[in-house]
């Protein structure tokens, strides 16, 4: 009996669905500035090279949904403390008026919990993460 081979492979689909559904789904990028060349690379990679990471970790070292949802926390916390620079930014567009609130020794604490933990949020939660994942596996 001959296997199906998919024509797309679970990782290359996860790398450009994980940015639609991140931010065009969740309503944080208008279509017109996601669909830009620029933003579009920048969605692709942060999205797309974070939700693929994370899938590989998960793959390789034969893990579940637990170690997935914890790699989805850790990375959320890398894109945007480390290289989006919102958990420091009190002026970060975002927040609005509400960057002043909840800062201490410079970070802002209710962001960070915001983005990382709290179920509702849809940019990052860590179960939309997941979702992506398995979805991208189930093509395959």
């Amino acid at each position: 009996m001959k296997q199906h081979k998919p024509l797309l492979s679970p990782p290359l689909i996860l790398f450009f669905l994980s940015p639609a559904i991140g931010e065009l789904l969740s309503g944080s990028s208008p279509p017109i500035e996601f669909f830009t060349l620029f933003g579009f690379t920048i969605m692709t990679v942060l999205y797309g090279g974070g939700a693929v990471l994370c899938r590989e970790i998960k793959v390789r070292w034969s893990k579940g949904i637990g170690s997935l949802l914890l790699l989805g926390t850790a990375y959320a916390v890398l894109e945007e403390g480390l290289m989006v620079a919102s958990f420091y930014n009190p002026g970060w567009q975002d927040l609005g008026v509400l960057g002043v609130y909840g800062r201490w020794l410079g970070v802002n604490w209710v962001w960070l919990i915001e983005l990382t933990y709290i179920p509702c949020n849809n940019k990052h939660r860590n179960s939309s993460n997941a979702c992506r994942i398995n979805l991208s596996q189930s093509t395959g």
